[in-house]
């Protein structure tokens, strides 16, 4: 039989796999905590980029536009890109 001995009791059999579970659950959530720090940084990334000025000139001409309908996707990009 396994057994751990720490400081202040040793820890035998069942005690050894509830141990090992949370050991596991616990490397899980880091790897889970990692991740999504990864994906954080991204957003933040993205959120902070510059925008390109002919972007933002379409952006512009659309509010402007308010209530204009178009019958496609090609008549509001043919609209857009004058």
């Amino acid at each position: 039989m396994q057994s751990i001995k720490t400081s202040q009791k040793i820890f035998k059999g069942p005690e050894i796999k509830i141990l090992k579970n949370i050991q596991s659950d616990i490397a899980l959530l880091k790897q889970k905590i990692i991740s999504m720090e990864d994906e954080l940084d991204a957003i933040s990334n993205d959120l902070h980029r510059e925008l390109n000025p002919e972007f933002l000139k379409k952006l512009e001409k659309i509010q402007k536009q308010k209530g204009i309908k178009f019958s496609s996707m090609k008549e509001f990009e043919e609209y857009f890109s004058e």
